[in-house]
């Protein structure tokens, strides 16, 4: 938690993965085992990951994107969340004593500084659209006196409610704002987020290889149901994200020629089971 506050982010680090990659950096003289979670990594390594704590009678340190914001069940004595649109706050706050296994829990809302103070993470991971979410949680904390140490209690709705009555203003004024206005292509692309992904196949085991050459051949012979079948498998091997600008994982082979997903083997420099997918070159061409 300390460490929270005396270590500024890089205001290069662009997107949840990186920042959570260098907090774990800053953490290394931490006496307990850290884990750390990320959409980069395999779906079947992050369950991997959530049973090894679920598993352990240690304390642990979890550091973790908000991939655990939603549809996982883990529960700690004490969250401490960067700031964020405040659905996102009340996610990270449901897995503090989600059990009631606790006598209770503490809820932790910082607000980590990059090196430019007026572009902190956050700003990166939820950008600034027709809805400014973070102006508007701040909005809403302060006109309840909820900024600093406070017990939230039964609050809870009464922020949701003002929080997406805001919200529902400010789309409406918006889409008021913008009828009948003809927009270019460069315009419409930065109101409307990218939906474009590549997805890629990590190879690390030999179980994988074997499961991999299954579906292929399952493919090249139409065996269509069988292909189906160990497509599941294949799923949970697979780190599927959102594409901006290049894709740096252009020149890796497809798995197969009427599949757009793309196969690397562990070892070859863009997974590690520590940190997940990476990606190389500028931000510019980040898949973030």
């Amino acid at each position: 938690y300390d460490m929270l506050y005396s270590n500024k982010i890089d205001e290069s680090l662009m997107n949840e993965d990186e920042i959570i990659e260098s907090i774990c950096d800053s953490m290394k003289e931490v006496e307990i085992p850290i884990y750390h979670l990320t959409s980069r990594h395999r779906p079947i390594d992050r369950q991997r990951i959530l049973r090894a704590i679920e598993r352990t009678d240690e304390d642990v340190l979890l550091v973790t994107t908000q991939i655990v914001e939603a549809g996982v069940d883990i529960s700690f004595e004490t969250v401490v969340r960067d700031f964020a649109p405040l659905p996102n706050l009340i996610q990270a706050g449901g897995r503090c004593n989600r059990n009631n296994e606790y006598e209770y829990g503490d809820v932790y809302v910082v607000k980590i500084h990059g090196i430019d103070e007026y572009q902190p993470p956050t700003s990166y991971i939820y950008p600034r659209g027709r809805v400014n979410g973070n102006q508007l949680t701040m909005n809403v904390l302060k006109s309840s006196n909820l900024v600093g140490e406070t017990k939230f209690g039964t609050t809870i709705e009464t922020l949701i409610t003002e929080y997406y009555d805001q919200v529902h203003q400010k789309i409406s004024i918006s889409e008021t704002g913008m009828k009948g206005m003809k927009l270019d292509k460069d315009v419409r692309a930065d109101i409307i987020e990218s939906d474009e992904t590549q997805s890629v196949f990590i190879e690390i085991t030999e179980y994988d290889t074997v499961l991999r050459q299954q579906y292929q051949q399952a493919k090249t012979r139409n065996q269509y149901e069988l292909a189906e079948q160990l497509r599941n498998e294949i799923d949970q091997r697979v780190v599927s994200m959102p594409v901006y600008d290049d894709n740096p994982f252009e020149s890796l082979q497809l798995l197969h020629p009427d599949d757009n997903t793309r196969m690397t083997v562990f070892g070859d420099g863009f997974y590690r089971s520590t940190d997940g997918l990476q990606t190389t070159g500028s931000a510019s061409s980040r898949i973030l």
